[in-house]
């Protein structure tokens, strides 16, 4: 039986490599329905985090495990919603006036009557027809655009869906698992795959929760400077610096990118004040905060942090930036485990 299915694999392996498009078209079909589950895990990790803190600190007298895990589910994500709800409502108002006053200075310039960051009107002006010619060649893109945008949130709200339920039956769900893993494997193994699992979804949901805590403080020191020195749409740029900092190493500098775009638009002397508080703080960060939120649960140097966000950026986009971090430090930490079993292994065989 085995033989035969090593065969039938093999044919199939086979088949896919002469037929290159066919295996795309599998290979994307699978992503696509897997990718919700995918989202649920993510957030079930990030979850998991804030609702076992809530279960052993001020819910921990209440003896009924449901009750418990009810009311710890129910504080996370109103708390999660409800910071997503007041950056929405306090940003978009800012967003929709950073468009505005685009808009008016663009027109402004179209029509002869002011410059952009010292560069001539009719220079300007060009570029401005060449821009909005572009986006009426790029506009059956632009719809796709949108489809797509819908799709991708209709599958996040599944995957929150999925991962609320993975995280309010999360014993079971490990209980079926470990089940598995001693079926398919001796004793020895399976008590170190079990080990190996347990520590990767804690280094994960640590990782994700103190990332997010960690990117909540900075964007708040980031809005208070921005307020001190006057610096154009405030909170739609902390926003903004903040849901970069996600992003390890490199997400400083994409929110950077993207903060200083926003408030170059409005005031050219303000951009470079806001360059100025962006490299302070993150400087600071580097140093105080990091360290002590996200820092211990990564356990690499920040050459190995680069490389994980640089390689997962490149095979897996926005989700290989975010975690590939967290997948690096388990794989090296499983790796030093694998290592440092072998000569106890070695001697008691001996």
């Amino acid at each position: 039986m085995k033989k035969k299915f090593l065969i039938l694999a093999a044919i199939v392996m086979i088949l896919f490599a002469l037929d290159l498009k066919i295996t795309r078209s599998v290979a994307s079909a699978l992503a696509e329905a897997v990718y919700p589950v995918f989202v649920g895990g993510v957030f079930a990790l990030f979850l998991n985090a804030p609702v076992k803190f809530a279960e052993t600190t001020f819910l921990s007298r209440i003896k009924s495990t449901k009750v418990k895990r009810a009311l710890s589910l129910t504080l996370a994500i109103t708390l999660i919603a409800g910071v997503a709800a007041l950056m929405a409502a306090l940003a978009l108002p800012e967003l929709k006036s950073s468009f505005s006053a685009l808009e008016e200075t663009l027109g402004a310039v179209r029509e002869g009557e002011t410059e952009f960051l010292g560069i001539r009107s009719d220079v300007i002006s060009e570029l401005v027809a060449k821009g909005e010619k572009f986006l009426a060649e790029k506009l059956p893109d632009v719809a796709s655009f949108a489809v797509n945008t819908v799709k991708e949130a209709v599958y996040i709200f599944i995957g929150i869906a999925l991962g609320t339920m993975a995280v309010a039956s999360k014993e079971s769900l490990a209980g079926g698992l470990y089940a598995v893993i001693d079926r398919c494997c001796d004793e020895g193994r399976a008590a170190l795959v079990k080990g190996a699992v347990s520590a990767a979804a804690d280094k994960f949901s640590r990782f994700l929760a103190g990332q997010a805590i960690e990117a909540l403080i900075f964007g708040t020191a980031c809005y208070l400077a921005f307020i001190a020195f006057k610096v154009p749409y405030a909170l739609l740029v902390a926003v903004a610096v903040a849901t970069g900092n996600l992003i390890p190493m490199l997400g400083g500098y994409i929110g950077g990118a993207t903060g200083f775009l926003i408030v170059v638009t409005a005031s050219p002397s303000k951009a470079l004040v806001f360059i100025a508080i962006i490299l302070v703080l993150q400087q600071i960060e580097q140093v105080t905060t990091y360290p002590a939120i996200v820092g211990k649960y990564v356990g690499l140097s920040s050459f190995y942090v680069l490389l994980a966000v640089v390689v997962g950026g490149g095979l897996f986009g926005f989700w290989g930036l975010v975690l590939g971090v967290p997948v690096a430090a388990f794989a090296y930490n499983l790796a030093v485990v694998l290592v440092r079993r072998k000569p106890k292994e070695a001697v008691k065989n001996e």
